[in-house]
């Protein structure tokens, strides 16, 4: 039998071609599941235009050599330029200008945009940054080495994000002694109104909002609301037509709901007990129960009815440190 060497070189090329295939689609799935590690690294080698850390936590640094990295916020520590003379840093002297001028202690939590990458019109990153442990820690860092009755200002900018790191957040604003006020320049949405809810007072921007912050559950690609997953589930159980596998997932999905639901109650009483601040039930009936879209758009009027400790106000010098910050 003669053997055909083309066709068997042909066969071991085909071969070769799906298995680099195989490696490099597990090599682009691994990128994209550790994308936010990934750009973490490359970040904390860059900074600002302000001079600070690319991060989204930021807080003044209180000691000689303290240096907070990415997502840990805070200065780079000393700097020395080649004649051995501090390097001045214009926006941390600006913020240690106005900490000293209104007897407060500022902590940045300014969620900025990322670049978006995109192939054929289709998104392949979030845009936003968002919410994380990383945040909860660095805030942790920051009020560790704050004197526990100094006055926080919060300067909050974000969509949201997750509920552990928002809890994490709240639990050490209320545990503080000093007086906690938030300032809203643009939007606190989802987890961000969350945060807001932990200072005794709130205020605002004109044209700044809010947004609802009832518990999301994410499926595959998606983010459902816990409320309208809850009363799907229950509708759906006289339904004698539905597969034995899908009800079982709307049964897994609606415990998940209810206990983010839970988790989120506990947590509005919790805040609104502690400040004395506003009604829990009010707050939570305007906010909570999943009446409207998630990207909704709360805006001072409606939000001042079930938030008495909410103002309008404007703060040019506040407003121009978040710019600076977020440059």
């Amino acid at each position: 039998m003669k053997l055909d060497t083309c066709h068997l070189h042909s066969n071991v090329k085909m071969f070769a071609v799906i298995v680099l295939s195989l490696l490099l689609g597990l090599v682009v799935g691994a990128a994209f599941a550790n994308f936010d590690y990934l750009r973490s690294k490359v970040l904390s080698w860059m900074t600002c235009k302000s001079g600070m850390p690319y991060s989204s936590v930021y807080s003044r640094s209180l000691e000689p050599g303290d240096c907070f990295t990415v997502k840990q916020g805070g200065k780079i520590g000393d700097i020395f330029n080649q004649s051995n003379e501090p390097v001045v840093d214009t926006f941390d002297s600006q913020v240690e200008k106005y900490e000293k001028d209104n007897n407060t202690r500022l902590i940045f939590i300014n969620h900025r945009k990322k670049k978006n990458s995109a192939f054929a019109g289709i998104s392949l990153f979030d845009k936003e940054e968002y919410l994380t442990m990383d945040d909860a820690n660095a805030v942790l860092d920051i009020l560790r080495k704050t004197d526990p009755t100094q006055k926080i200002t919060l300067i909050l900018n974000t969509n949201g994000g997750n509920l552990d790191a928002s809890e994490v957040i709240v639990n050490a604003l209320l545990n503080h002694k000093g007086e906690i006020e938030t300032y809203i320049p643009r939007y606190a949405r989802s987890a961000g109104l969350i945060l807001a809810l932990a200072s005794t007072k709130i205020y605002m921007e004109p044209n700044a909002f809010v947004g609802p912050a009832d518990p999301q559950i994410s499926l595959m690609m998606w983010q459902m609301s816990a409320a309208d997953i809850q009363k799907y589930a229950v509708s759906s159980k006289d339904r004698s037509t539905m597969m034995s596998l899908f009800g079982d997932l709307c049964g897994l999905y609606a415990n998940m709901a209810s206990s983010s639901i839970g988790r989120t109650r506990d947590l509005v009483w919790k805040m609104c007990e502690t400040t004395h601040s506003a009604s829990p039930q009010h707050v939570w009936n305007a906010f909570f129960q999943g009446h409207d879209n998630h990207d909704r758009p709360i805006f001072y009027s409606q939000a001042r009815a079930s938030l008495p400790h909410l103002e309008e106000k404007k703060n040019d010098e506040l407003f121009k440190l978040f710019v600076e910050h977020g440059k």
